[in-house]
């Protein structure tokens, strides 16, 4: 073993989840969501102050954060993070829904 090997990184993967949590179950998806609602949160936040700093009329002296082209990427991007957030709930719903059928008419879950 060369001193390469043994020499540890800085960076280590982050998880909302400890390591012996089984991600099969829906951990995996709640960590998700919390990713996601995170990010659309923070969005959300720089579109607020942004449209508070815009309907104030202080122009230069209080501008916006953000320009109303990159206003209109955030609230797309939350858009997007939602549907794709919320397609994810809807096909595991649907997954347990289909397990519970099959195990109601004796087939396995």
């Amino acid at each position: 073993m060369s001193h390469q090997d043994e020499v540890r990184a800085i960076y280590e993967p982050f998880s909302w989840v400890r390591p012996d949590v089984d991600m099969s179950s829906n951990a995996d998806f709640a960590a998700l969501a919390i990713d996601v609602c995170s990010g659309v949160k923070t969005c959300l936040q720089l579109i607020h102050l942004s449209d508070l700093a815009r309907s104030s009329g202080a122009g230069d002296e209080d501008p916006p954060v953000l320009d109303l082209r990159d206003t209109e990427r955030l609230i797309r991007l939350s858009i997007a993070a939602t549907s794709m957030l919320s397609d994810e709930a809807h096909a595991r719903v649907e997954r347990a829904n289909d397990a519970a059928e099959r195990a109601s008419k004796g087939g396995r879950a």
